[in-house]
């Protein structure tokens, strides 16, 4: 709940504790500032599509000084999530 309140996002139905809930006003806010400052909405604005995913999983998995800092193990299959989910923001 820190982060969305340090970003002026919307917290008051929040309940101390819910990770979820603080995490989706969090995501929310950013949303906003991303749209107040036409950020484009995800990879497929950048004219990325599904059929991608494959090629930028692979091309993002020799990065390993990137990749290393993650607070876990990344997988092929990690990194086409994330490339999935990030095709559309909103």
């Amino acid at each position: 709940m820190h982060g969305a309140t340090c970003l002026d996002g919307d917290t008051r139905d929040v309940k101390p504790g819910d990770a979820t809930e603080a995490g989706e006003a969090l995501a929310g806010r950013v949303i906003e500032l991303m749209r107040a400052v036409g950020i484009p909405n995800g990879l497929s604005d950048l004219g990325f599509r599904a059929g991608d995913v494959d090629a930028l999983a692979a091309g993002a998995e020799p990065q390993w000084r990137v990749i290393r800092n993650a607070p876990k193990d990344v997988s092929r299959d990690d990194l086409k999530t994330l490339f999935g989910a990030a095709m559309k923001y909103w």
